[in-house]
């Protein structure tokens, strides 16, 4: 921690304090509302936890001889964990609400890295006023792990461009590559980066000369531990691949939607007809095992393409707008995980929105109002700054951040999706709302003086 830093937690420390102690509080009370051991399962769960369990019995994370869908991470976490403390879900609750508290520090770093310290006190708040970092600690889902690094690594990132410093940058890039351990979201990353630095380069070709070898040792971390996993599968599969998710989402559970969307199939038809194209003969890394699965994806693409854009486009805005509460739901009532009611899946009408909201349990219910309420004006802030904010780096870095993650995306809508996204959402959102707060303090023509840089 920084002189600058400690100066602005030693000036804040009460409220600090304060809002410590009701987070964690909070976590407390949710997580007994939560009793029973399955209501801490999510529909991913039972793999991490199952490869886990395979890996501290039997020494491999793998059931019979088949590659692993999602990545290790979150299994080697809970092997870990278990290693210390028993196969116990509470220690894992208590655990990843640490991390969730420390990537609102991370968050409130960022903040005053760039704005100060008051657009910080808002970005804390404004993270702890967000139900995700409550819920999500709450289930046995890889969110609060990888939310953790790309937080930090923003929050390293951040640093670096008021620093120069080359370790800085390496341990930015080094947590942004440890996060797809996780979830291969940020697969990509780098050309984020990338363009970002080209964005800022492009009327200053000394700026991209100053961070040319920087550029180099973020890309160089970032890919460790991603060639590290690439060299495993290489090992035990030979195949130099870093996952097969990618392909999975896309050629599967993309096209399914389509399918069922576009032409009218079943939710077993349709998987009945994409289990019937995939080439069994080869590894779920071979091109081979997925190639009728892509000629039929592109052949809908090339015939409806209107169509796919308008799904996407969905799965977009239910990636920005869907409820976390959702999530909460289905721990409260394991049923409802496959049944949850979606905008998308009718017409959206007061009747399907009332079904959206009420969901039977009197908790879920009071946190999603409150999530609806906290989301709508959070996103009405952050429309304010898109219009009112100066054009700074942060800016510009949350514009390619969003949009680069709603792209990624956009194959498949959930809510959940957009967890990882909240560190820069959150620090922009701050910024704007002291920008609105001074225009609502001052005259205008002293507020166009006054914009924050």
């Amino acid at each position: 921690m920084t002189a600058s830093a400690w100066n602005f937690f030693s000036a804040y420390r009460t409220v600090l304090m304060c809002g410590t102690l009701f987070y964690f509080a909070g976590v407390g009370l949710l997580y007994h509302q939560l009793p029973e051991r399955a209501q801490h399962f999510d529909i991913d769960s039972g793999e991490y936890y199952n490869a886990a369990l395979r890996k501290m019995t039997t020494g491999v994370f793998e059931l019979n001889n088949k590659p692993l869908l999602h990545p290790l991470g979150y299994s080697a976490f809970l092997i870990a964990l278990f290693s210390l403390v028993g196969d116990s879900v509470g220690w894992v609750v208590a655990v990843q609400a640490v991390l969730a508290f420390s990537s609102v520090i991370a968050i409130t770093f960022i903040a005053y890295r760039w704005y100060g310290q008051k657009t910080a006190l808002y970005a804390f708040f404004l993270a702890l006023a967000n139900v995700g970092f409550y819920i999500f600690p709450q289930v046995l889902l890889v969110e609060v792990l990888q939310l953790f690094c790309i937080a930090w690594a923003w929050e390293r990132f951040v640093s670096f461009l008021q620093t120069n410093s080359k370790r800085t940058i390496a341990v930015s890039g080094l947590l942004a590559g440890l996060s797809l351990m996780f979830k291969p979201s940020a697969l990509h990353f780098p050309l984020l980066v990338g363009m970002f630095f080209l964005f800022f380069a492009r009327h200053k070709k000394e700026f991209l000369k100053k961070y040319a070898a920087s550029i180099a040792i973020f890309m160089a971390a970032f890919y460790a531990p991603v060639i590290a996993i690439m060299l495993r599968n290489w090992v035990l599969w030979g195949y130099f691949k870093f996952s097969y998710l990618v392909e999975e989402n896309l050629f599967l559970y993309f096209q399914h939607q389509l399918l069922v969307a576009l032409y009218g199939y079943t939710d077993s038809a349709a998987w009945a007809y994409l289990g019937s194209m995939q080439d069994r003969a080869y590894s779920f890394f071979d091109t081979g095992y997925w190639q009728e699965c892509r000629h039929a994806l592109m052949g809908i693409i090339f015939t409806r393409w209107d169509q796919v854009m308008l799904i996407c486009i969905q799965n977009s805005i239910k990636n920005c707008l869907g409820l976390y509460t959702r999530t909460l739901a289905a721990l409260v009532d394991p049923s409802l995980q496959m049944q949850l009611v979606s905008f998308f899946k009718s017409t959206l009408t007061l009747t399907t929105l009332k079904q959206y909201v009420l969901m039977g349990n009197p908790l879920v219910t009071g946190v999603a109002l409150y999530e609806m309420l906290y989301s709508t004006l959070r996103w009405g802030v952050v429309g304010f700054g898109l219009f009112s904010a100066k054009r700074d780096m942060l800016f510009w870095l949350t514009l390619l951040s969003s949009l680069y993650f709603l792209g990624a995306l956009c194959m498949y809508g959930n809510g959940r999706y957009r967890f990882i996204q909240e560190p820069l959402l959150l620090v922009f959102a701050a910024q704007a709302l002291q920008l609105l707060w001074m225009r609502l303090q001052v005259p205008k023509h002293i507020f166009m003086r006054r914009k924050i840089a």
